[in-house]
């Protein structure tokens, strides 16, 4: 009693002795077809195990940032950045969308300026490589000193003692419609022309004795956002700085030009404040040279 094949074993039969070119084609579909149906199945029913094991799973502790500058920690920034992100749930470095979402929560982080790199490793570990927010101006609010850096970005004052903020350029006089929270910009072209003149600087603005950074009421004359300056030294002296502007231009001296001109004066009568000063000429003389605008 004879019956006719089965499917199956037609099927198995063309893959044992397949006719010609097309038999060895339709071989190899089929073959493709098999082994992905099976990687569904074991992906399906092995993946979550698989994305949560020891080697896969990433935790906190697992994700290394830039060394900060000395007034923060790595840890720091990264358990705020995780917090806020909510990136303390389970994660997995198979998760290809995890290096976008990582990048994205440290670029919101108002000490950072830039997100350089986010690279995963094997076993589980992220790093992240960024460019850190440098202070170097405050804006004196009533008692309140808010650092900025040279973006005119609010920084997080509670990273720093009081001694620390008095240290750096204090922008003064001042009345801002609305404070930005931290990481927010200050657009006002007062302001980021202050923080352009106290870049000038750095380290030597608290040498000098330098104090505060006074900006005009009104801009130069045919300008829009362009204002003029003037400096105060810790025993009140002022000295005119003239405009500056947000772009340098031909027509006026840069900020670090200006800077080395006050430095050299500085350095030769040992003082901004006239009657500090160890110079020949009497207080008045001294007075009457610096008030000529020795930066311009």
């Amino acid at each position: 009693m004879s019956s006719r094949p089965s499917t199956l074993a037609l099927l198995l039969r063309r893959l044992i002795s397949p006719a010609g070119q097309g038999g060895a084609v339709f071989t190899l579909v089929v073959i493709i077809v098999v082994l992905a149906g099976a990687g569904v199945w074991v992906w399906k029913r092995l993946g979550p195990q698989i994305y949560q094991t020891d080697q896969y799973r990433l935790v906190p502790d697992q994700i290394v940032v830039s060394e900060p500058p000395r007034w923060l920690t790595a840890a720091d920034v990264r358990d705020e950045v995780v917090r806020k992100a909510s990136l303390d749930r389970p994660l997995s470095i198979l998760d290809d969308d995890l290096s976008r979402r990582i990048g994205l929560a440290f670029e919101a982080h108002p000490w950072v300026a830039e997100v350089i790199r986010v690279e995963k490793f094997y076993p589980a570990r992220v790093e992240v490589q960024v460019r850190y927010r440098q202070p170097v101006a405050t804006i004196a609010l009533g008692a309140r000193l808010l650092p900025l850096d040279i973006d005119g970005v609010r920084l997080p004052e509670e990273n720093f003692s009081q001694v620390e903020l008095r240290k750096m350029p204090r922008i003064r006089g001042l009345m801002p419609r609305a404070t930005p929270r931290a990481g927010g910009n200050w657009n006002d072209p007062r302001i980021l022309g202050a923080v352009r003149i106290a870049e000038a600087f750095g380290d030597a603005w608290h040498e000098m004795g330098l104090r505060d950074i006074l900006p005009s009421r009104t801009p130069v004359a045919g300008q829009s956002n362009v204002y003029s300056f003037e400096l105060a030294t810790i025993r009140g002296r002022r000295i005119p700085w003239g405009p500056q502007a947000l772009v340098d231009t031909p027509d006026e001296p840069l900020a670090a030009e200006k800077f080395e001109k006050l430095r050299t004066y500085f350095e030769q009568y040992g003082s901004l404040d006239a009657k500090d000063s160890t110079a020949s000429e009497t207080p008045e003389e001294r007075t009457a040279e610096l008030e000529k605008d020795p930066v311009q």
